[in-house]
C-alpha cells in the first residue's frame, strides 16, 4: 500500500512492530518467575525505584502532581520543532509504559504477524477533536494535507499502541488478565489530556495553543485506539471463557475533557450523529450512546455497516415512514408508544394471502382440551409433514426437541391461543422446527392463554421453556429483511449493528428470552433462512473490525455465560475459565476442578438491563425482573413483595430516576426496573437517569424499617443555601439543591447530599439510616429523586 511521508505502509508497520519488540527484548531483566512471559507496567507517578541505592520512594500527592505536569511540559517542548515532532513525542510518551517480553521459544515472526493482525483490525481514524484548526503548521500534517486524519500524530501509530497490542498477545498465552493495566493506562492518559487541555486554555498565545493541541491530539489518538482495543480484549475473554456479568465494574473509564467545555461523554453524543443514517431510530441510538460502556467509541463504521444492510427500510418512528423520532424519550417514538397494533397482521414471505381481497387468512386456534391435558410447560406439536389435525393446535410438553420463538408483539405475530395464529406462520415455524430436528415449537401467542389461572401457570414456566428448548428463533421485522444467501465478515458486522438497533433488542420480554436461550440463538432472515448468532459472533471476533466488536459488548446478555461447574467435573487447561477458582486434580498437570459458582445474576445487573426496556403489558416489567436472575426463580407481581424478599442492594444501583414505592419502609425502593418515566427539566425536556449495576459500591442492608448503608455525607441547611446563592446563582449544583430545599426542607431542618462509596473504602463516612421512622434524620425522597 502506498503511503506519504509520515504515513505508515504495511511494510513500515511490520518493521515498527519488529523494532519495538526487539528493542524491549534487550531491556534488563527483573527478578521474576520463569513462567512469566511478560512484565508490563504503566507509570502512575506514585513511586520511584532508586535501584542504585536500593530505595523505594513513595511520592505524596503534591509531588505526584508536579511530576505529571513536568511530563506534559516535556511533550510540549517536543512539538516545538515541527520537523521531527512525532518522533520526539513518541519517545517521551514511550517512557510511561515499561515492557519486558520473555518469549520462551515463541518465534519473533509469529509475534510480529499476530500483532500486525490486531493493529490492522483496530481503529484507523480517531474521532476529530472539536478544536481542530486548519491553521496549524503544514509540517504537522502528512505531505502538507491539511485534514484531521492527516495529522502525523493522528495517522501514525505510537510505540505504546504497539506495545499494548504485544501485551495482549503475551497475556493471552499466559492467561493473564489485561483489564487492570489497560484501565490504568487509559485513565492515566485521560489525566494527561485533562492537564494538557488546562494548560492550553490558560495560554493566550495562538502558537502555544496550537502546540498544546498537537500534544492533546497525540494523546487522544492513542487513547481512542487503545480504548477500542481494550473493549475488544474484554469481548474476546467473553467469547473464549464466558461472560462474567459481575465483572463490569473494572471497565470504569475517566470522563476527562477532550476539549474546552467538551467532555468525553458529550463528544461521544456529538460524534454519534455525524453521518447517522436517515432512517435510524434516534431513541435506539440514544440508548446505545448513553451507555457508559460506549463512551469514547467511534460510530463511523457502525453507521456505515448499518446503512449497508438497513438503508432500504422505512423509518417506523413516525407515521409518515420518513422522519425519525427526536430521541428524547421512548414515548416520542412510534416504535414504543402510539402504534396501533393488530394481532396476526404478519404473514409468511411465501404466503399468497392478499389484503386487497379482504378475506381473512385461515387461523389455527388452540385445542383447549389438548392444552389442559399437558402438565407443565406446553409447546405446539407438529407432525412430520407439519399438518394440523382438525384445524386446531395440539400440544405437548416442552423438551429439548422444542424450538422457542422470540418476537416483538407489535410486529404483528401477537395474539392468544383462543383467537388463533395465521396458518402461514404455523407452517413457517413448523418448517424451521423440522429443519432442526425438532417436533414442537413454543410461541407465546399459541401457548399463553387469556385465562388468568392458565396465564400465571404459563408465565411461571417461561424460564424452563427457554432453558430446555434446543434453540431460540429471533423474529424481528427488520432482521427478517436481511439476505444471508452470500455471507461475509462485512455482512456479519452489519447484522450485529442491526441487532443492536432493532426492536427485539429493546424490549423487556425479549431480553429474558435471549438471556435464557443464549446457548443457541438463531436469527430468522429473508426467505426464512436461519443464521446462527454464535456463527456471527465467532466470525466477527476472529476477523471483524474492532470498532464493531466494541459495540457488540452491548449484547452481553446474549454472549456465552461463565456457567457454574460441579465440584467433581474436571476439564482440561484449554477449557479453563479465566478468573474461576481452580485446583489441580491428581497428578495430571492439565486437569483441574472448578469451585462452584452461583448460577444467578444479581438483581442490580438485570435491573439495569430492564431500566430502558419497556414491556407492552402493564406490570410485566416487575414479573420479568423477578424471573431474570436464575433458572428456578418464580414470578413476583408486585415490587413490594420483590423487595421484601431481598436483604441487600448495591447503593449505586439506587441512584436512578425510577419511580419509588409509596409505602412505609419502602419509599427508597424502585417500584419497578423501568427508569425512564417522564420527568422534565426547567426547559420541558424529558429527564431521566438510568441505573448501573454498580458492583463496586457498598451494600445497603434492607429491613422492615428501610435501608442502612455507608455513604459519603455532606449536610447543608437553609442558611447555607442563602450564602451559596450569592456565590453561584446559576450553577447546576445550586439549582438542583435549591429545588430540593424548596420542596422538602422545613425551616431549621438539615438536608444532606449522599454519594456512594466503594466497598470498604470509608473516608470520613458514617452509617446513615434511611427509614420511614419519624425519628429518621433524613428522608430518602429528597435524596434519591434528585
Amino acid at each position: 500500500m502506498a503511503a506519504g511521508q509520515g504515513e505508515q505502509s504495511t511494510e513500515g508497520l511490520y518493521l515498527q512492530i519488529r523494532q519495538i519488540y526487539e528493542q524491549d527484548l534487550k531491556q534488563p531483566r527483573h527478578v521474576s518467575y520463569q513462567y512469566e512471559e511478560h512484565e508490563v507496567s504503566w507509570e502512575k507517578f506514585r513511586v520511584h525505584n532508586d535501584v542504585a541505592n536500593g530505595v523505594l520512594i513513595v511520592h505524596n500527592q503534591a509531588t505526584r502532581d508536579r511530576l505529571v505536569e513536568e511530563k506534559c511540559d516535556e511533550m510540549y517542548v517536543a512539538v516545538c520543532g515541527v520537523e521531527d515532532h512525532f518522533v520526539k513525542l513518541d519517545l517521551i510518551f514511550s517512557s510511561l509504559l515499561s515492557c519486558e517480553w520473555r518469549p520462551n521459544g515463541l518465534a519473533t515472526e509469529d509475534v510480529v504477524q499476530e500483532t500486525f493482525g490486531y493493529l490492522h483490525r483496530g481503529l484507523q481514524k480517531p474521532m476529530e477533536l472539536p478544536s481542530f484548526s486548519k491553521s496549524l503548521h503544514e509540517l504537522y500534517f502528512v505531505d502538507g494535507d491539511v485534514r484531521w486524519d492527516k495529522l502525523q500524530v493522528v495517522s501514525r501509530l505510537s510505540s505504546n499502541t504497539t506495545r499494548l497490542h504485544l501485551y495482549y498477545l503475551f497475556a493471552r498465552r499466559s492467561r493473564t488478565r489485561v483489564d487492570y493495566l489497560m484501565q490504568e493506562t487509559l485513565n492515566g492518559v485521560g489525566e494527561l489530556i485533562d492537564i494538557v487541555g488546562t494548560k492550553e486554555r490558560r495560554t493566550s498565545s495562538l502558537l502555544e495553543k496550537q502546540r498544546w493541541f498537537i500534544v492533546r491530539s497525540f494523546l487522544w489518538a492513542f487513547w481512542q485506539r487503545c480504548r477500542i482495543f481494550y473493549t475488544f480484549t474484554r469481548f474476546m475473554k467473553d467469547i473464549r471463557s464466558g461472560a462474567d456479568h459481575e465483572d463490569e465494574h473494572i471497565a470504569w473509564l475517566r470522563n476527562f475533557a477532550v476539549s474546552e467545555t467538551v467532555s468525553l461523554r458529550s463528544l461521544t453524543v456529538a460524534a454519534s450523529v455525524v453521518n447517522k443514517p436517515s432512517n435510524m431510530c434516534s431513541w435506539a441510538l440514544e440508548l446505545l450512546r448513553s451507555d457508559l460502556s460506549c463512551q469514547g467509541l467511534s460510530f463511523d463504521l457502525f453507521h456505515q455497516r448499518y446503512t449497508a444492510l438497513m438503508g432500504h427500510i422505512t423509518a417506523r418512528c413516525s407515521r409518515d415512514g420518513i422522519s425519525v423520532c427526536d430521541g428524547l424519550h421512548s414515548d416520542n417514538c412510534l416504535r414504543y408508544k402510539g402504534l396501533a397494533v393488530r394481532d396476526q397482521s404478519m404473514h409468511d414471505c411465501r404466503c399468497d394471502w392478499r389484503a386487497d381481497i379482504q378475506v381473512a387468512e385461515p387461523k389455527l386456534r388452540w385445542s383447549e382440551e389438548s392444552y389442559r391435558a399437558v402438565k407443565g410447560a406446553r409447546a405446539v406439536k407438529i407432525d412430520s409433514d407439519g399438518n394440523v389435525g382438525e384445524n386446531s393446535l395440539e400440544y405437548c410438553s416442552v423438551s429439548s426437541d422444542t424450538i422457542a420463538i422470540s418476537h416483538v408483539w407489535s410486529h404483528g405475530q401477537g395474539g392468544r391461543p383462543e383467537t388463533g395464529i395465521n396458518l402461514c406462520l404455523h407452517e413457517r415455524f413448523s418448517s424451521v422446527a423440522r429443519s432442526l430436528g425438532c417436533t414442537a415449537y413454543w410461541l407465546d401467542t399459541a401457548c399463553i392463554p387469556t385465562d388468568h389461572v392458565l396465564r400465571r401457570e404459563a408465565v411461571e414456566q417461561i424460564n424452563e421453556v427457554f432453558h430446555q428448548s434446543r434453540a431460540v428463533l429471533v423474529c424481528d421485522k427488520d432482521l427478517m429483511t436481511i439476505d444471508v444467501s452470500v455471507e461475509s465478515i462485512e455482512l456479519y458486522e452489519s447484522i450485529l449493528c442491526a441487532m443492536l438497533m432493532c426492536d427485539w433488542n429493546t424490549r423487556a420480554w425479549t431480553i429474558l428470552e435471549g438471556l435464557k436461550g443464549r446457548k443457541n440463538i438463531l436469527i430468522l432472515c429473508k426467505e426464512n433462512r436461519v443464521l446462527g448468532f454464535r456463527t456471527v459472533l465467532q466470525a466477527v471476533a476472529m476477523h471483524g473490525k474492532m470498532e464493531i466488536i466494541a459495540f457488540a459488548r452491548q449484547l452481553l446478555h446474549l454472549l456465552p455465560w461463565r456457567e457454574a461447574w460441579r465440584d467433581d467435573q474436571p476439564f482440561t487447561l484449554a477449557r479453563r475459565y479465566e478468573g474461576v477458582p481452580w485446583v489441580m486434580q491428581g497428578d495430571n498437570p492439565h486437569t483441574f476442578t472448578v469451585a462452584k459458582r452461583p448460577r444467578t445474576l444479581p438483581i442490580e445487573i438485570v435491573g439495569s438491563w430492564l431500566s430502558h426496556r419497556p414491556a407492552s403489558r402493564p406490570g410485566d416489567e416487575m414479573v420479568i425482573w423477578s424471573l431474570l436472575p436464575g433458572r428456578g426463580t418464580k414470578p413476583i407481581y408486585h415490587a413490594r413483595d420483590f423487595w421484601r424478599q431481598q436483604d441487600h442492594v448495591r447503593t449505586g444501583f439506587l441512584i436512578s430516576s425510577a419511580d419509588r414505592l409509596k409505602q412505609r419502609g419502602l419509599s427508597w425502593a424502585p417500584s419497578g426496573p423501568y427508569a425512564l418515566s417522564i420527568k422534565h427539566d426547567d426547559k420541558g425536556a424529558p429527564r431521566y437517569h438510568r441505573p448501573t449495576p454498580a458492583p463496586e459500591t457498598n451494600l445497603a442492608f434492607i429491613d422492615r424499617r428501610g435501608i442502612s448503608a455507608q455513604w459519603d455525607v455532606y449536610e447543608f441547611g437553609v442558611d447555607f443555601m442563602a450564602s451559596f446563592k450569592r456565590m453561584q446563582t446559576h450553577s447546576p449544583t445550586y439549582l438542583e439543591i435549591n429545588k430540593i430545599t424548596a420542596k422538602y426542607m422545613r425551616k431549621g431542618r438539615l438536608g444532606a447530599v449522599l454519594q456512594t462509596i466503594k466497598g470498604d473504602s470509608y473516608h470520613g463516612t458514617r452509617t446513615v439510616s434511611l427509614s420511614e421512622s419519624d425519628t429518621s434524620k433524613y428522608r430518602l425522597t429528597s435524596l434519591l429523586y434528585s
